[in-house]
């Protein structure tokens, strides 16, 4: 399944199966669902399934990652000035 995105500036949306092309270079597809109904349903299920407990978690993990970015980005700009200060010394 792939979705296919048309209407006005592709605001609409079907999945859609396209195996006869792929397989056979045929014209046409397998079949076709309009996106809304199948998103509405998964949107359900993930609602019903993630807890605040685990956005919690998820939210922890991102501050963490960031402050890991920011760390990273810190050493880097200090190697670099580094670099800067040795190049000038020559």
């Amino acid at each position: 399944m792939s979705p296919r995105y048309y209407g006005d500036r592709g605001h609409r949306a079907n999945y859609e199966c396209n195996q006869l092309r792929k397989q056979n270079a045929q014209f046409g597809m397998c079949w076709s669902v309009a996106a809304a109904a199948i998103d509405e349903g998964v949107a359900a299920h993930v609602l019903e399934a993630v807890t605040i407990e685990q956005l919690d978690i998820s939210l922890a993990v991102l501050d963490e990652l960031d402050q890991q970015a920011m760390d990273l980005e810190h050493q880097w700009q200090l190697k670099l000035e580094r670099a800067r200060y040795e190049a000038g010394s020559c």
